[in-house]
């Protein structure tokens, strides 16, 4: 199962193993050449992921489906993925994963591991800290409890305050 998968670190226990698998597609990103493919029964253990990605360059998935597939597991950028998947069976379509969610900022840095590749709905209020890349990505970040400012904006340069500050942040 992709609880089993993800584990319960930072990295997957099964690193380089072919696995067999069944989930539901929650999200199809055709730029990332994938999707996303969530348990929806979960393991009901805090510490370990629901989803993961599936690298399928080409692939036909469509959000809803359960599929079944063979894969090998793998890190990439600190992501645990399923690569060069085959046997790749749809048992179903038309089910609904209901997003998790999560409050932001994290209690402690690393949190959010525990959510890789799931389904979420950030609950905490947001706001925009940088657009620069919204043009050319797609990408905006965002920030929890307010503005983030730079540290030396406010302090000298490498001082306590200013790296606790950029660690905050």
């Amino acid at each position: 199962r992709i609880p089993a998968i993800q584990g319960s670190g930072d990295a997957s226990p099964l690193n380089g193993q072919v696995v067999t698998t069944e989930g539901v597609v929650s999200a199809v990103f055709p730029g990332l050449s994938g999707y996303y493919l969530q348990d929806d029964a979960g393991d009901g253990d805090v510490t370990s992921s629901d989803g993961i990605f599936v690298f399928a360059p080409g692939n036909s998935a469509v959000v809803g489906q359960r599929l079944r597939l063979t894969a090998t597991v793998t890190e990439f950028n600190t992501v645990s993925e399923l690569v060069s998947p085959n046997a790749v069976q749809v048992l179903g379509s038309g089910v609904t994963i209901a997003p998790t969610d999560i409050v932001l900022p994290e209690a402690f840095e690393g949190e959010l591991e525990r959510h890789e590749g799931m389904l979420v709905r950030i609950t905490s209020p947001l706001t925009v800290s940088q657009n620069y890349f919204q043009g050319r990505y797609g990408q905006v970040t965002l920030s929890a409890e307010g503005r983030m400012e730079i540290p030396t904006n406010r302090y000298p340069a490498g001082s306590a305050e200013a790296l606790a500050l950029r660690d905050e942040n």
